[in-house]
């Protein structure tokens, strides 16, 4: 692990200045690599020089957490972050890049099959003012995966919400959707009807698409047994 005076060398230029905006989010994204390196790198800037007038530095962080497994509770910790940052200009909630943090924090807790972290976050984050969009939507029916058939109402409710909302829906929501239709099993009719649907939306399925439908029409194992 790296201690407080490697966290100090890497939040400098080699004259000595701090790194402050660009920069310091590219510093943060390049230790994000590591786990827990994203984190300390933010936490260590934020102790040197408090809350970030920019949030790209939380993009950086989350997108590391979410491209491996097991960084969901390093997530969290920099969610709790951002959270702080909306709070202090509650007009931050708008901006794009905590779209793309909250959408890169729940694929951090999809890649752990935590759904109820994930589904946690997009209330939470929606609760502050973020506006509703299809990626976070999309990301969360895609983290409901884990959880079976109740998993596969909660992401049912999920993309009826969007509808409500008017949320612009795209093959990676029908994509996430068939997934928790084929992982909870049984409903292979209800993958099907999605191809309806989309066309009825003008969205072209992809190879992803059929290859989810088929995977959601296999028979349960309750099916397989019942045919010896």
């Amino acid at each position: 692990p790296v201690g407080r005076s490697g966290h100090a060398r890497a939040l400098s230029r080699a004259d000595g200045s701090a790194l402050t905006g660009s920069a310091l989010t590219a510093a943060v994204s390049a230790a994000s690599g590591e786990p827990g390196g994203g984190l300390a790198l933010l936490e260590a800037a934020l102790e040197e020089t408090g809350l970030p007038a920019r949030g790209g530095i939380f993009v950086g962080a989350l997108r590391g957490c979410a491209a491996q497994p097991g960084r969901w509770e390093e997530a969290l910790a920099v969610c709790g972050h951002l959270e702080k940052w909306i709070e202090q200009d509650p007009r931050r909630a708008s901006q794009p890049l905590v779209v793309r943090a909250l959408t890169a924090a729940i694929a951090a807790c999809d890649k752990s099959a935590q759904t109820a972290h994930a589904i946690g976050l997009f209330d939470r984050f929606r609760a502050l003012g973020v506006p509703p969009s299809t990626e976070p939507f999309s990301a969360a029916i895609c983290a409901c995966r884990h959880g079976g058939e109740g998993g596969a109402a909660t992401a049912s409710g999920l993309l009826a919400t969007m509808r409500r909302l008017r949320v612009a829906r795209s093959a990676w929501t029908f994509n996430a959707l068939v997934e928790v239709y084929s992982a909870a099993g049984g409903r292979g009719r209800d993958a099907m009807a999605l191809l309806e649907t989309m066309a009825a939306e003008g969205i072209e399925p992809d190879e992803v698409t059929y290859t989810s439908v088929l995977k959601a029409c296999r028979p349960t194992r309750a099916e397989a047994a019942s045919l010896f």
